[in-house]
Formats: structure tokens, sequence, C-alpha cells
């Protein structure tokens, strides 16, 4: 298991259930999958994105030690590095990602709506502009507010720490334009699509070997970090969705996506009521520990599909659980409750459901909170420091 963040323990303590022993691979400062009392072993790597070489030398020096072994990516930048390199990590290990030619057309937000359009998945009005001349040429092409999206998201987020930049007048476009074009972002000017919170939809499961789509799950966004655009930190299990399950389908047949977990993700319109893609991560995600808790363990089901050659579909679970990123939630309700139009009673109902689940915290396994404890305020240092580079005023 490469990556040791919050999706990284999700996956081991998802195996643990199953009595399946992990290696946990960790390289971040941050990390804290590491310090759960399941793994049978931990151990520090070169970190991927920074020194791709390295990394894929130190694993096949271990594939005398863990060869055979299932080795699972779990986020954007360990997905890429692993899936270029699947060729020959496959020589030694089974991999549970799809090939590169299918992960880039995702992991390129500009390739993924190209492809969605292809595919007849509705998507938002976008375009990538070509300078900063040109996009003062299409100044009337843009309707404020509106987002500038990274191509690459995780390269995006690690230098601005947020998902995308939310632009209400045309002075406001430049300057964050010039910021993004400065620290070397491609990104594109979208639409916002109208509509509250509750209009998202996302869909989550597994492409196996044999191309099916199981493990068929559904869930909600009530609250972001950070708002109103950023990842879920509180989210929740609900019914299935046939619409999005249809255009979810359509769009992961179009391309031949095998082997690889997905979680997509679609807002309704209010405008003309039709749903509108907003994201497929083809990775892991945070709340993955949430479908486990709900009764769709997919680390499991990836383990016996490549493992095992045992396809499996779990097609039944829990509608209505939470799940709430603590630290997340609470930095967010004191600092950022003017940005989310929430009362405090809606803050406090997830906290009182009788289904609900903490990412971290763990009675039986403490560790990863208490290290978790320890680097947040090395976490909210970074978040600060960038929060106050973006307020840097561009030179140019």
């Amino acid at each position: 298991m490469v990556g040791c963040h919050i999706m990284g323990l999700g996956v081991i303590r998802s195996l643990h259930l199953k009595k399946i022993d992990t290696v946990a691979l960790h390289y971040e400062p941050t990390d804290i999958a590491h310090w759960s009392r399941y793994p049978s072993e931990t151990a520090k790597i070169p970190d991927p994105c920074r020194d791709e070489e390295a990394f894929v030398c130190f694993l096949m020096q271990k594939a005398n030690t863990w060869g055979g072994s299932l080795i699972i990516p779990t986020n954007d930048q360990t997905a890429m590095t692993v899936s270029k390199n699947k060729r020959m990590l496959a020589t030694q290990y089974v991999v549970a990602v799809p090939d590169w030619e299918v992960l880039e057309l995702f992991i390129d937000k500009e390739k993924q709506y190209k492809v969605a359009e292809k595919a007849g998945v509705p998507c938002p009005i976008t375009f990538i502009p070509n300078g900063i001349e040109d996009l003062r040429d299409r100044e009337h092409d843009i309707s404020y507010p509106c987002v500038l999206k990274p191509t690459q998201s995780h390269e995006f987020k690690a230098i601005f720490n947020r998902k995308n930049f939310e632009v209400h007048n045309a002075q406001e476009m430049a300057e964050k334009y010039k910021l993004c074009l400065n620290a070397g972002q491609p990104v594109m000017v979208q639409e916002i699509i109208r509509g509250p919170d509750s209009n998202f939809r996302k869909m989550q499961g597994y492409v196996n070997s044999k191309g099916q789509i199981v493990g068929k799950f559904f869930l909600g966004k009530l609250r972001s970090n950070p708002p109103p655009f950023g990842v879920g930190r509180v989210v929740v299990s609900t019914e299935r969705d046939p619409e999005v399950e249809d255009l979810t389908s359509r769009l992961l047949l179009h391309v031949g996506y095998r082997e690889g977990f997905f979680s997509i993700e679609f807002k309704r319109d209010s405008r003309d009521n039709k749903l509108k893609l907003i994201e497929n991560n083809v990775r892991l995600v945070r709340n993955n520990w949430l479908a486990t808790c709900c009764g769709i363990n997919f680390p499991w089901l990836i383990y016996l599909d490549l493992m095992e050659q045992q396809q499996m579909d779990i097609e039944t679970y829990t509608e209505g659980f939470n799940w709430i990123e603590l630290y997340s939630d609470l930095f967010n309700t004191f600092f950022h409750h003017r940005r989310e139009n929430i009362s405090w009673r809606e803050y406090i109902r997830p906290y009182l459901s009788k289904n609900m689940t903490e990412p971290i915290l763990s009675w039986r396994d403490p560790m990863p909170f208490l290290k978790e404890t320890l680097v947040l305020p090395l976490i909210l240092k970074k978040k600060y420091f960038k929060r106050q580079l973006k307020c840097i005023p561009n030179s140019d």
C-alpha cells in the first residue's frame, strides 16, 4: 500500500478486517497510517512524486521480500507513478491501477472533459485560455462567478492547498490567472454549476479484471474543506441513483477502464435540471473507509479480483451512514462558517447519528489519531503559509 495518509489508513483497516497482511509504505512527514497497529510491516520510501526512478528502484530491489504482493496506490501522485511504471512493476508485483494510457485521460482534467463529451456525458462549459491576452479576448464568454480549475489537480493542490480558485470579476480573474501562470499551473475557466450542495451526486466502485463495475456505492457531500468547492469533510451514504450509474457506466466503458477504483462526482444544474460531470478520481479516496463501514470493502474486492481471481460483487449497503473528518470539520466550522449557509443544528446533526464514523479516531487503533494531533501544527502552518502566498500580488 503506497501512501500513508487518510486514504491509506482506510485501506489498512479494511484489509485487516479480512485478516490480510499489509505493508505500509510512507514518505510524507504528515503521514499517519504507518502508525497503525495493523500493518505487518512499514517502510520509508523515496517520494514517488519527486524521485520516480528511486521509488521504482526501491520496489524492484525489495522484490525478493515483497514479490507477488498487491500494490495499491492511494493518491493521484502515487497512482500516476505506479501506472506509468506498471509494465516493469508487474514483472514482480500485482498492480491495482489501470494502464497509463487510460489513467491519464482522467488525471488530466482537460482530457477528462473531452472524453466525457465524446461519451455523451454532460459537462460544465469549460475553456482553456492560451495566455493572458487570449483570456482578455474571451472576456465576453465568461459568466461570473466562475472557477479557475487546474488540469493537473494534484500539482495545483500541492502548491495552493485548494482544488481551484473561485473568481468573481475580471480583475480577480486576471490576478488569479497570473498567479497560476507564475506557478507553472495550466488552468481551465469553468462555469459554476448552479444549485445547492444537495445537488451533488457521487458514485464509487471498482471495475474488475473482467471489465465489470462492482460494489456500486453512492454518497452525498454535506460539507467541504474548504467550502464551497473542496473535498468532502462530512459525507453520507445515499440511495442508488440510476441516472448517475448510467452516466458513469457510459464514461468508463467508453475508455475501456479496467482494474481500477473510481469515484465520480456530478452536480445537477438547477438551470436545466441536468447532471453534469464535476470530476472522476481514479484511485482510492479519502472516504474509502465509509464504504467499508457501510458493507462494501473495496480494498478486499480489489484483493479478491487481482490476487485470488475471484470476481465478487456487493449489491447492498447501509444508507444514511455519516463520515466526519473531525479536525477538518471543526476548523472549517469555526473559521469558514460565514461561507456556508448551514445552521448550527445542521452542523451538529451528523454527530448525533447512530451510524457515524471518523476516518482516523479509533479506540482500538489510537496511534494514527495521536500522530495526526502531533502533526496538526505542521499541517496548519503549511496551509497558512500557502494562504499568505496566494495573497502576494503578481509582479508582472
